[in-house]
């Protein structure tokens, strides 16, 4: 019975996280091809920012940045916290 509460525990957790946002720096080239992946795969960006043709300054919340880490590796995108 251990391993179920500590996974209810997570499920809790997370819900808390929904509204914990992160700001990253995006570089690399076609930036608005990783927009439309992210919006085609339900992501929400929030703050997008084009501070030159080959950066982004974007916010999203904490649940989807490991979906977002997942596909900026599938699309060769350098991200920094």
């Amino acid at each position: 019975f251990g391993g179920r509460c500590n996974l209810w525990k997570n499920k809790v957790a997370r819900k808390n996280l929904s509204g914990v946002k992160e700001t990253y720096l995006v570089e690399g080239l076609n930036l608005d091809r990783l927009i439309n992946s992210a919006k085609n795969r339900g992501l929400t960006l929030e703050n997008v920012k084009k501070t030159s043709n080959r950066r982004l300054i974007v916010s999203l919340s904490l649940r989807d940045s490991k979906k977002f880490f997942a596909l900026s590796k599938e699309l060769c995108y350098n991200i920094k916290k």
